[in-house]
């Protein structure tokens, strides 16, 4: 055989190893038990089971029928612990459908020999029948068919004629003490119930399993609230749960409770407004509103470090005589008002019949006295900021006295304010005493001759005397400028440079 016959020999060894492999690989098989029925009207049981679900079974729609109907019919169906959902056609009948689904995922991936269900069978005349099966709908937990081949039983009513060890005799050497293995077994780091058939006398005992665990944490259905670390003014829902250990006892799969813990549901809540959720650094009480921790600004001495006095007060108000609650919650007595801003500055000079305003401010909440001399002329009630203006000054030197009065004590501001006559010459010579030349004039006597007894000596005088000098420079408009030129402009010049 030369090289090209031999590589095409091999392939084709290949493929058909492949086939062979292929063909002999494993498939669910549902089988059906056999069953025997000595007297007409008695009955017999006969179990439907798959053999393997490699990835679970979600449920299942089945047909069962009899080849020869009028031997035997079904009278009852009994499903497994895993099948929470079932239903099935009326009955007795030879011919019904059954349906289960097992909605908690009881059979899992990888189980073997899974009970699908039981047949009840009545016999009603002698002979034989094969039990079949039809699979409408079968999936596994991943949603995909199962395509099971069916494995039929056999139902005899009536006495077997058979010898030895026929099988059909209901015989079966290969199955003696089945139940006899009944009971608890491990089944991973938990336990479960088995329940022994004879499967057939090939393949032996097998079982059907039931009240299957494994250890796990399991809830117990009891909640509770409590504070959620993250905001004072929420409590948050937790569950309970206690961890299962499953072990065999007296052939039952029970379980006993080594641990509990809680875990956050995620739920949350807000705790009734009004809830005292803490203190600030000030001492003052705060409460939960709408789900907040917010401020109340009311001093608070049972929760929180303010003094007793100031309990339920806010900052500022007062704990007694000459005392308030500061800005900690804490009752201080006061320092006596003072006087923080006035004008103008003392002293002060005006002419007669000139406007002047006097202005104070004060550092709290206090009654002001305004006196002349002594005698009040005015009252402010409750201020920090007072103004007195006396609008017609009469010549003389008065005392202006802002007395500010509380319960914590008195300040006072006094001003001394000098009311003397207007330049009566320059202002006969201007028709005004409003020229700047006058305001010169004026600024001088201040100055220079108010300030020591020979000049206020010397402005008296001139105060007498000048009036009738006045009048008659006022009546004629060519003696008017005559002085402004002669005497009131070389004197302002004068005077100029003393006073800028």
């Amino acid at each position: 055989m030369n090289n090209k016959n031999k590589l095409c020999a091999m392939f084709l060894a290949s493929l058909l190893v492949v086939s062979i492999g292929t063909a002999v690989a494993s498939s669910p098989v549902v089988d059906v038990g056999d069953g025997q029925i000595d007297t007409i009207g008695s009955t017999t049981t006969v179990n439907i089971t798959l053999n393997e679900a490699p990835n679970g079974l979600s449920g299942y729609n089945l047909t069962v029928s009899l080849s020869k109907p009028s031997i035997a019919e079904i009278i009852s169906v009994s499903y497994p612990s895993w099948a929470t959902l079932h239903d099935n056609s009326a009955l007795p009948a030879d011919s019904i459908w059954m349906k289960a689904a097992d909605l908690l995922e009881q059979v899992e991936s990888g189980a073997t020999n899974i009970n699908l269900g039981a047949l009840t069978f009545r016999g009603d005349e002698e002979g034989t029948s094969d039990i079949l099966i039809t699979v409408t709908k079968m999936d596994d937990d991943n949603g995909y068919p199962i395509n099971p081949s069916i494995d039929p039983g056999h139902l005899r009513v009536g006495e077997a004629e058979c010898e030895g060890t026929d099988t059909s005799c209901g015989i079966y050497p290969n199955c003696e003490n089945c139940t006899e293995k009944d009971g608890c077994y491990p089944y991973g780091n938990g336990c479960e119930e088995r329940a022994y058939y004879c499967k057939s006398n090939e393949e032996g005992c097998d079982y059907t399993y039931s009240n299957r665990h494994t250890d796990e944490w399991v809830d117990t259905g009891n909640t509770r609230w409590v504070d959620d670390p993250e905001n004072e003014c929420k409590e948050k829902k937790q569950k309970e749960q206690e961890y299962r250990n499953y072990n065999c006892s007296d052939g039952t799969c029970t379980y006993s409770v080594t641990d509990t813990q809680w875990l956050d549901t995620g739920n949350t809540w807000n705790k009734p407004d009004g809830t005292i959720c803490g203190c600030t650094v000030n001492n003052t009480l705060k409460t939960c509103y709408d789900g907040n921790c917010t401020d109340t600004g009311i001093c608070n001495s049972t929760n929180c470090s303010a003094d007793a006095v100031c309990d339920g007060k806010k900052p500022g108000e007062s704990c007694g005589a000459g005392r308030l609650c500061n800005s900690t919650c804490r009752c201080v007595r006061l320092a006596p008002p003072e006087i923080i801003f006035y004008v103008p500055d003392s002293p002060v000079h005006d002419s007669r019949g000139a406007t002047r305003t006097f202005n104070i401010t004060i550092n709290q909440t206090v009654i002001v006295s305004w006196q002349i001399n002594g005698t009040t002329v005015q009252t402010n009630g409750s201020v920090t900021e007072a103004s007195y203006t006396n609008t017609s000054a009469v010549i003389g030197t008065w005392n202006i006295s802002a007395i500010v009065t509380n319960a914590n004590g008195t300040d006072m501001q006094m001003w001394a304010w000098t009311v003397t006559s207007p330049c009566f010459i320059a202002t006969a010579a201007y028709g005004t005493p409003l020229h700047d030349d006058i305001n010169v004039l004026r600024d001088f006597r201040d100055k220079y001759l108010m300030s020591n007894s020979a000049g206020r000596a010397f402005v008296m005088t001139y105060y007498t005397l000048s009036p009738p000098v006045a009048d008659v420079i006022r009546a004629n408009e060519g003696l008017m400028a005559l002085v402004r030129a002669g005497l009131v402009k070389p004197l302002v010049h004068i005077t100029g440079m003393f006073v800028g």
